[in-house]
């Protein structure tokens, strides 16, 4: 005999082996789409301010106020430096 059969015991494991690997997928790509959707909207809902807006790691406008912009577009200008009419 040129080629070895598997016996039904190797049969099972193998199947058993694709299924595990078939929901360790699964549990991934929920995981992917969690952590990509999910988590950073419940993020997003907490930035209000400008504080909140540069602890979170989001870009400081370069100006004269500076302007923290959030990934959506949200715009918050620093109370801390106030703009003075010079006439």
């Amino acid at each position: 005999m040129g080629g070895e059969e598997m016996n039904e015991k190797e049969k099972k494991e193998l199947a058993l082996t694709e299924i595990v690997l078939i929901i360790l997928a699964v549990i991934g790509l929920a995981a992917m789409v969690w952590f990509a959707w999910l988590k950073p909207g419940n993020q997003e809902s907490a930035i209000d301010s400008y504080e909140t807006c540069a602890q979170a790691g989001n870009p400081i406008q370069d100006s004269y106020p500076s302007v923290c912009v959030t990934p959506e577009g949200a715009r918050f200008t620093n109370p801390n430096e106030k703009v003075t009419n010079p006439y």
